[in-house]
């Protein structure tokens, strides 16, 4: 794995050189975990996994920017992908970006702002109680403490960080965060938690890798750094044999991670500082010779590290003239790097600013061909628009015009079928008028015919008596007949619709009294009828046509008394019902006159059908159904009306308004 210098001198320079060795090494090891691909998160509950593999892709990019140091572009990078993930609901990489972030700040120096950045982190991972995010909010809180030496804050984080971690995540942060506890508790010199914390680490790293053979090269990776720290811990207890014992397993690992140049570095340079401690001064120099050769190909960094460790043994054995030749190349090595680091970041700037001054430049032409394509887009939608709203506007007329000829022809064709219906209703009720007429006038013509025989008979002789009892009869149906041709002439006229000329005055109580008397319902002895003027109605007069508003209320008081009556005449000499005439003031300046009766009454739905021609709603009674068609006519013709109350109950009121003087 290719490491920056610029990052490695910047950690040389802004921590002291037992804090580097912690820092350094667990960075090393953070790096190399970020280089191999991640299992991606399963995708959260109702989101499509189309985004988590985005957020995945995403991640990826961010981690390159990370191992390249490059910090402004992993700034940016981080920002966007924090938008997307917040937009996508994948919380898991969201608080992963987040952490690279907050690690790049520690490792660049700027702890105040990864100590805000982890604060923010773990308010909004607390607020949104995701575990994962409290994980790594508290690994990256410990990690500014570690690297502030305050041991004891950052043993309490990645204690934290470690209870919290989800099972059923990516392992490999949990990894590193074992590795950051581990070297901080061997930095704190606390060997018994360091002993328990590897412990767990080992239990951890079975659990995890037993499942599935396609982890064996990660299992490989980790494994070399589970022992990597084993043996920084028994190298520090002096425990030399345990210590030889996890060096052979670091080489047995690194071998089966495919022989990384950094992994091979580290095992060279632990078997020398090992030969060093047990005082194989031949062995020492020979792993040491072999670390000289191979760090020349990994750079400048590790290089020195080689040249340091040569003066140890140099200054061990002894050899205190050729150290100090050593050392001066370790510090001659040092400026330089700082020189070429220095100007390399110079170089660098540079770079990046006559890159954004062509990007700028590309971007303000791509910005201008996008506004050009963007006129044409927008002119060739309207006049798209414009032709389309045309043909709308063209359709809707058409369709317009279509649903009017359709509207007039079902129109036409509904008051044809209601004329059909009204001429077919018609021609019956005048069918059953002419029958009914035929049976009204051929009754009393047969009673007259029938008398006239008798007194004209020479053989028959009468009594007075009887002779009188003839008489009446012959004049009662001569009546008769008269009052069905009136009624005729009558309805002739009410389809009239002149005017009736209204030359009489009269007061209200003169038509009640003419109307009563034309009647003759003083004659009904069955019927208790009784006549109701208001007060305020009393002294009221009529510029009116006395004769035809008398006739008018007559032909109400008749259907009252002929409805009240029983088909089969005043039988047993029993009250048969009752009817009232009212009068009353009503307004808009009209008198109401309200016949009211107790008879069989009319259903609501036949308030208008009524006042038709030979309209008759009960064929038990007599009548040819033209009474109240002429009535109402009349009242019409006067200025008034004649209507139903529906809302009378217990019988039927009909009401005539007339028009006062």
């Amino acid at each position: 794995m290719k490491k920056s210098r610029s990052f490695v001198l910047l950690l040389m320079n802004v921590l002291p050189s037992h804090q580097l060795c912690l820092i350094g090494a667990a960075m090393l090891l953070f790096l190399s975990a970020c280089n191999r691909p991640l299992v991606p998160f399963a995708a959260e509950n109702g989101v499509d996994s189309i985004w988590a593999d985005s957020a995945y892709q995403r991640a990826k990019k961010a981690e390159f920017y990370y191992n390249n140091n490059l910090k402004d572009s992993l700034f940016k990078q981080v920002a966007e992908d924090m938008a997307f993930d917040k937009e996508h609901q994948q919380w898991n990489w969201y608080y992963y970006s987040w952490m690279l972030l907050v690690n790049k700040c520690t490792f660049s120096g700027d702890v105040k702002r990864a100590l805000e950045e982890s604060n923010l982190m773990h308010s909004d991972a607390t607020e949104r109680n995701n575990a994962y995010g409290l994980a790594l909010a508290k690994y990256a809180m410990a990690l500014v403490y570690a690297c502030q030496e305050n041991y004891e804050e950052a043993t309490i984080g990645f204690e934290e960080a470690l209870r919290r971690y989800p099972k059923d995540c990516d392992p490999s942060v949990l990894f590193v965060i074992y590795y950051y506890y581990s070297s901080t508790l061997e930095e704190k010199h606390d060997m018994k938690s360091n002993e328990e914390v590897l412990t767990l680490w080992k239990a951890t790293l079975d659990k995890t890798f037993q499942e599935s053979d396609k982890y064996d090269d990660t299992k490989a990776l980790w494994l070399y750094q589970y022992y990597k720290a084993l043996f920084g811990f028994h190298f520090s207890q002096q425990d030399l044999a345990q210590a030889t014992d996890d060096l052979d397993s670091m080489q047995y690992y690194v071998e089966h991670s495919g022989n990384t140049v950094f992994g091979v570095a580290y095992v060279t340079s632990s078997r020398s500082k090992l030969a060093l401690a047990s005082k194989d001064y031949a062995t020492a120099i020979a792993y040491n010779n072999k670390e000289y050769a191979e760090s020349k190909k990994l750079g400048p960094t590790i290089y020195m590290k080689a040249v340091e460790r040569r003066a140890e043994i140099l200054e061990a054995m002894g050899m205190y003239r050729e150290a100090l030749k050593l050392r001066n190349e370790f510090d001659r090595l040092k400026d330089s790097l700082n020189q070429a680091d220095s100007q390399h970041e110079l170089n660098e700037m540079a770079k990046r600013y006559e890159l954004d001054e062509l990007r700028t430049q590309q971007e303000k032409e791509k910005d201008a061909l996008k506004q050009r394509q963007m006129n044409f887009i927008k002119a060739f939608a309207a006049i798209l628009f414009f032709i389309m709203l045309v043909v709308s506007i063209i359709r809707h007329r058409s369709r317009l015009r279509l649903a009017q000829e359709h509207q007039k022809l079902t129109d036409a064709y509904k008051q044809l079928t209601i004329a059909n219906e009204k001429a077919e209703e018609s021609s019956k009720m005048k069918t059953m008028f002419i029958k009914q007429m035929s049976h009204e006038i051929r009754t009393p013509l047969n009673i007259l015919s029938g008398f006239t025989q008798v007194l004209t008979s020479t053989d028959v002789e009468l009594d007075e008596e009887t002779r009188a009892e003839v008489n009446e009869r012959i004049t009662k149906n001569t009546a008769r007949i008269t009052e069905l041709v009136n009624k005729m002439l009558e309805l002739s006229d009410a389809n009239s619709t002149s005017v009736i000329e209204k030359n009489d005055t009269i007061t209200v109580e003169q038509i009640i009294i003419s109307a009563v008397e034309s009647v003759g319902m003083s004659s009904y002895k069955m019927i208790d009828f009784r006549t109701e003027i208001a007060p305020e109605a009393n002294n009221k007069t009529l510029l009116t046509n006395y004769d035809q508003s008398v006739r008018a209320l007559s032909l109400i008081l008749a259907n009252a008394r002929k409805f009240l009556q029983k088909p089969t005449g005043e039988a047993n000499g029993q009250s048969i019902g009752k009817i009232r005439l009212k009068a009353g003031l009503q307004a808009d300046n009209l008198i109401a006159f309200a016949v009211e009766d107790s008879g069989i009454g009319v259903p609501p739905s036949e308030a208008e059908h009524i006042f038709e021609e030979f309209v008759q709603l009960d064929s038990y009674y007599e009548g040819m159904g033209i009474g109240l068609t002429v009535a109402r006519s009349i009242a019409r013709r006067l200025g008034g009306d004649i209507t139903l109350d529906t809302t009378f109950t217990g019988g039927a009121r009909f009401i005539m308004t007339l028009p006062l003087s």
